[in-house]
C-alpha cells in the first residue's frame, strides 16, 4: 500500500511547518491527489489518521480530493481526463487526443499537493 508512504511525507510536511510557526496543534489539513497517483482516498486518510497519533496532528481534520489528470498532445491540445483506477493502466497505454487522435504527454495528475494547514 504506497497510501502510507504518501501518508508520511505529507504528515512530514504538516508537522514541520506547525513547528515552524510554533503551532501547538494541527485541526486541519487540505491536500489534493493526482488522479494518476492511483492512490485509494479512504486508504490514505487511514494511513494520515494513523500515523499522526502521539503527534501535533492527532485527531485533526483530513479533506481529501482527487484532482484529474491533464495531458497535451503534440498539437498543443490540452485535456484534462479522469479514469477509474481500476482501468488506468490499459486507459495510459491506449490514451490519444479526442480532438486529433495523437499521443498525449501528463502534464498534471502525478502529483500530491498539500494545499492547506489550520493550526494552533
Amino acid at each position: 500500500m504506497h497510501e502510507f508512504s504518501i501518508a508520511e511525507d505529507i504528515l512530514e510536511v504538516a508537522l514541520d511547518e506547525a513547528e515552524k510557526h510554533k503551532a501547538s496543534r494541527i485541526k486541519h489539513i487540505s491536500v489534493e491527489v493526482g488522479g494518476l497517483m492511483m492512490a485509494n482516498l479512504e486508504q490514505l486518510d487511514f494511513a494520515l489518521r494513523s500515523l499522526s497519533v502521539g503527534t501535533l496532528a492527532e485527531d485533526m481534520e483530513v479533506d481529501l480530493k482527487t484532482v484529474p489528470g491533464r495531458f497535451k498532445c503534440d498539437n498543443n491540445h490540452v485535456n484534462e481526463v479522469s479514469i477509474e483506477e481500476d482501468d488506468l493502466y490499459l486507459a495510459l497505454a491506449s490514451l490519444r487526443c479526442p480532438e486529433c487522435g495523437s499521443p498525449l504527454r501528463v502534464l498534471s495528475g502525478k502529483e500530491c499537493v498539500l494545499k492547506r494547514i489550520i493550526a494552533e
